[in-house]
């Protein structure tokens, strides 16, 4: 029943928020192999579609995504550099990859300055 329009005294208020803090009910619980089994089996084959995976990819882009202004290290740099060595990419891959940069430089007329200063500090 809900207390619309009643005010709680500050014990209460006090009472309710220690009970509703954290999930204290699976809280540090591990799936077992079986369970982990049926998990995989019942999501086999579910198709997600177009509009939802569009939504996904919308709702991480920018300031939302995880990743979104960190830092990597020098060293965590030079592995991931290591671990794109020697991946060819196809034709078609390489050309949608130059239409994306020129569109995205065409756009950003700081990013084509910038681009080009770089290009001169480096000869």
């Amino acid at each position: 029943m809900p207390l619309k329009g009643q005010k709680l005294s500050k014990e209460h208020r006090k009472i309710l928020s220690q009970v509703h803090l954290g999930n204290k009910y699976t809280l540090g619980r591990k799936h077992t192999e079986l369970e982990k089994q049926h998990i995989s089996e019942s999501l086999k084959g579910h198709k997600v579609s177009t509009q939802t995976r569009l939504k996904m990819s919308l709702s991480s882009r920018g300031e939302k995504n995880p990743n979104w202004g960190r830092i990597f290290g020098a060293e965590v740099r030079r592995n991931m550099s290591i671990a794109r060595k020697g991946i060819k990419l196809s034709e078609e891959h390489r050309h949608n990859i130059s239409k994306s940069l020129l569109e995205h430089y065409s756009k950003n007329k700081r990013l084509r300055q910038q681009n080009k200063k770089n290009k001169v500090s480096k000869e």
